[in-house]
């Protein structure tokens, strides 16, 4: 029993488990979100038929200034999607950002699992029963699934699927589990680095993160000419505001001198924004506290763990 009353002794999953997918909407189109519940739909009917789910629901938190779905599209997709067990939808009423959003929706979570996942993700028919497999062995908190075109090049041993985190964009987690970390630290992270840091604590309470690459999941990325990928400037943006707050949080001092120095001296108006609002943080004492986690949290240039094409 880890001190956050995580029994890592035993499975999560003994046979069929109830599934809640939840996602956070901002500006998204209606065509991006019934591409994505038609995926959903059927992975969904193939992992009850198989046993491996007794329901599946779907849960959209909206943060966007105008409702993107009324009652009507609610109403429509229920009947489009008959192995959903139910579609809810809420608006925030602000913009709670990824982090703050999920939690908003993990709050309600009355399931087994929770899927945390990005508006656009569309799923392989098997998806969901190959990523509720590793629950059914001892000491698995997280799977994750693999995201195509692009797959994401964090390293994993490729015998047991472990891995040092995993990408939010389409990440399963015991409910249980995802309660007792207190979901994502939405006071620190707004976007980018809350799934880096709740896998990091999944990991600290001694349960395992697996990347299952049977389970596929497009997702719309897209490289640039030179095969780079092409973020734009909210992503810029918040991901540098992100590392800095990850590298305090893990109490690694040197790496926020470091990235402080060189955002800094940068030309790049984003990374000086990045800078500001980490010094405002600083100044009013809104900085995480930190955690000794040297055996979990890695830093591996830019990277929080090794690349898998990279020395």
């Amino acid at each position: 029993m880890t001190p956050h009353g995580l029994d890592t002794d035993r499975p999560f999953v003994d046979g069929a488990c109830s599934l809640r997918i939840q996602t956070v909407l901002f500006g998204t189109k209606q065509s991006e979100i019934e591409r994505s519940l038609a995926s959903i739909d059927r992975a969904a009917e193939i992992g009850l038929a198989l046993g491996c789910f007794s329901s599946v629901e779907v849960a959209y938190g909206d943060s966007s200034a105008d409702p993107v779905m009324g009652s009507a599209e609610i109403e429509k997709y229920r009947l489009l999607f008959p192995n959903l067990t139910n579609i809810s939808y809420v608006q925030f009423g602000a913009n709670l950002g990824s982090a703050g959003g999920q939690n908003h929706l993990l709050d309600a979570a009355e399931t087994d699992l929770v899927f945390f996942i990005n508006p656009d993700i569309r799923f392989s028919p098997i998806a969901f029963v190959e990523l509720v497999r590793p629950f059914h062995i001892p000491g698995v908190g997280v799977t994750e699934a693999r995201q195509l075109p692009i797959e994401h090049p964090k390293a994993y041993n490729t015998r047991t699927g472990e891995t040092a985190w995993a990408a939010g964009a389409c990440m399963m987690v015991p409910v249980r589990v995802a309660k007792a970390m207190g979901g994502f630290d939405a006071a620190s992270f707004f976007l980018h680095c809350d799934d880096v840091d709740l896998s990091w604590r999944i990991r600290i309470a001694g349960l395992k993160i697996i990347y299952q690459p049977s389970a596929a999941a497009f997702h719309d990325k897209r490289l640039t000419r030179d095969g780079l990928l092409s973020p734009g400037p909210i992503e810029l943006y918040y991901s540098a505001e992100a590392a800095l707050i990850l590298a305090h949080k893990y109490d690694r001092k040197d790496i926020v001198r470091r990235l402080l120095d060189r955002f800094e001296k940068s030309d790049l108006s984003y990374l000086k924004r990045a800078v500001a609002a980490y010094r405002s943080r600083e100044a009013e004492g809104r900085l995480p506290p930190m955690i000794d986690a040297r055996g979990v949290a890695e830093f591996i240039g830019d990277n929080f763990t090794h690349h898998r094409f990279a020395l």
